[in-house]
């Protein structure tokens, strides 16, 4: 009959082998739900440099509302609307449009995100005369999106 008795190395190895992978596992896990991974960037319709004051005198110029998406880098709900549904075409259209589109990261600009009264994000939020009338809060879809610019920015 074989000896059936364990090797205590090979077993230390294979414990310490499953841990590595488990905790690789886990970081990975962590880092996907962060939005670490893949960032998001700045969505097209989003990447012209205004800040909000500059986006508010063009705005002014051109009888149109000012469009901010509210945003951070580590939001990973933010990374996933700017790979989803703020990449699509038709809604890069319709930003241009009917906005006067600004990109708002939250962090560098807190006291913006204050006045416009951003308590959560990723949010859009139309702004008339400086003063936040209409917003969208949460990942939303294309569809979502353009229907609710129809209404907000007619």
């Amino acid at each position: 009959m074989p000896d059936r008795k364990q090797n205590p190395e090979r077993t230390r190895r294979w414990g310490l082998g499953v841990a590595a992978l488990l905790g690789l596992l886990l970081i990975g896990g962590i880092l996907l739900a962060r939005g670490a991974v893949g960032s998001g960037g700045v969505p097209p319709a989003f990447d012209n440099g205004l800040t909000l004051a500059a986006a508010q005198a063009r705005a002014g110029e051109m009888k149109r509302p000012v469009l901010a998406f509210a945003t951070a880098d580590w939001c990973g709900p933010c990374q996933v609307f700017k790979r989803g549904a703020l990449r699509d075409a038709g809604v890069r259209r319709e930003i241009v449009a009917r906005t006067v589109p600004v990109y708002l990261d939250v962090d560098e600009n807190k006291e913006v995100a204050g006045r416009l009264k951003v308590f959560s994000i990723p949010a859009l939020v139309i702004v008339r005369d400086g003063s936040p009338v209409a917003k969208l809060e949460g990942v939303r879809s294309a569809g979502e999106v353009v229907a609710w610019l129809k209404e907000v920015a007619p």
